[in-house]
């Protein structure tokens, strides 16, 4: 258990820093708002899930095709989420994540 969470801890700050936080930042100042109902967000926030999305995209051919897809979709909305999170509270998004993680380990 301890392994998987150092190794959590270590994939999630080498990737998750610079693909994601620093597309978003570079991505930010792109112009108008991406508005579903009552939530708007800035369009980085779907345009880089979309590109993490894409870079996992080898799954397809590591896995079945219907667990690949379920790993993109979960990519996608996860990573949806984080940028609405980052752009509404900054450090909410963070507690959030660990706290889903240490839910996750209970469910294993």
């Amino acid at each position: 258990m301890w392994r998987w969470i150092a190794f959590s801890v270590y994939a999630g700050s080498t990737k998750e820093i610079p693909l994601r936080a620093l597309w978003v930042m570079y991505l930010a100042p792109m112009p108008g708002k991406l508005r579903v109902g009552r939530f708007s967000m800035n369009w980085d926030g779907v345009i880089v899930p979309v590109m993490f999305a894409l870079l996992h995209a080898t799954s397809f051919f590591k896995v079945g095709w219907l667990l690949a897809l379920g790993r993109q979709i979960y990519a996608f909305i996860l990573g949806v989420l984080y940028a609405y999170w980052l752009e509404k509270s900054h450090g909410l998004s963070d507690l959030v994540e660990t706290l889903l993680v240490f839910a996750r380990m209970g469910l294993l």
